[in-house]
């Protein structure tokens, strides 16, 4: 789990490229939990994400949350709520947008502590406490 981690990190700020993807595949095919398979799904979504991949993006959303919420990853799960409100956003669907961004504010903001709410959006580390 750690040298996952390790990997997905080192590609979290370039996912849209094509090695990118092609290592959050070759990491999902080896990952054996339900955490680590979402964590490279959601690699796989945010590369088509950003790369007005719809059909593919929304598929891989949708199934790193499922996979979150199988393993009630209090971290993924905002992860992914945030994914999906951005996949909306770009899809010119505003309403829906708002509604997963909202999702994913009050599952890092219900707890007693929100350390959790920096970790929603790793590439902004200085949110939150």
């Amino acid at each position: 789990s750690q040298g996952i981690k390790i990997i997905y990190y080192d590609y979290e700020d370039s996912r849209h490229n094509e090695e990118s993807l092609s290592t959050h595949k070759q990491l999902l095919s080896v990952c054996f939990s339900d955490h680590d398979r979402a964590i490279a799904l959601r690699g796989i979504a945010h590369y088509y994400i950003i790369n007005n991949l719809n059909d593919s993006a929304i598929y891989y959303i949708n199934e790193a949350l499922r996979l979150s919420r199988q393993s009630n990853d209090s971290v993924l799960i905002p992860q992914m709520e945030h994914n999906l409100a951005l996949y909306h956003y770009i899809n010119s669907d505003i309403d829906s947008a708002l509604v997963h961004e909202r999702k994913a504010l009050r599952l890092v903001t219900d707890k007693d502590d929100n350390s959790n709410l920096s970790k929603c959006h790793p590439e902004h580390h200085n949110i939150g406490p």
